[in-house]
């Protein structure tokens, strides 16, 4: 699941968002079952991205990934398929104050390195549909960068990889980190009660 899907699950009506975890089990189980309609977008720079339908009114964009797919976005029918299916030209570089729709183009356009993946259980998307984000939060204390910051990240981001860091069992001498953590609220008042500047990760965004 990438991190634009959840994004773009959680502005979802409640109605939607409780059809989530249903689909996700027939797409893990029978991709084929009638009732998701999957198929390739017509037009689509990507010859893995396909559609699936959530209802009549929504749409779940997949990308292939061998014998399964990844979850990638959902919205209204004609918004979900013209992102499916828009050709763009990928950009050099992106900034991490880029919105979720400039992502996904880039994404589509061929940019993989644009979208962070996570695996999906039925668990994280019931917790989508009741409004709640479908992962946790962690903050790495570092005593040693100037400025002594706690920074805010995603647990499944690569440079937390879920409290364990880039380089696992290297020991304290730099910083520690903290949590997991169910909402970003809490990941920030850690932050704050650590006494240190607070910063977020530009590599996961996790706000």
């Amino acid at each position: 699941m990438s991190s634009i899907f959840a994004e773009s699950a959680n502005r979802l009506p409640k109605e939607a968002k409780a059809k989530l975890p249903k689909a996700f089990m027939l797409l893990t189980n029978n991709p084929r079952h009638p009732s998701l309609q999957v198929k390739k977008i017509e037009g689509a720079v990507r010859r893995d991205v396909y559609e699936c339908r959530l209802d009549q009114a929504w749409r779940i964009i997949l990308k292939e990934t061998g014998e399964t797919y990844d979850l990638v976005y959902v919205g209204a029918h004609d918004e979900a398929i013209s992102y499916g299916a828009r050709l763009r030209e990928s950009g050099a570089t992106y900034g991490s104050d880029i919105s979720m729709t400039e992502r996904l183009k880039l994404y589509l356009a061929g940019d993989d390195q644009v979208l962070e993946f996570v695996d999906v259980t039925v668990g994280n998307l019931e917790r989508l549909t009741k409004g709640k984000r479908a992962w946790t939060y962690h903050v790495y204390e570092n005593w040693r960068a100037e400025g002594h910051k706690a920074r805010i990240h995603v647990s499944h981001c690569p440079s937390c990889n879920n409290g364990e860091g880039v380089h696992p069992g290297s020991g304290d001498d730099n910083g520690r980190w903290h949590g997991p953590f169910k909402t970003f609220q809490e990941a920030f008042e850690a932050a704050e009660n650590s006494g240190r500047h607070i910063s977020e990760c530009k590599r996961c965004h996790p706000r």
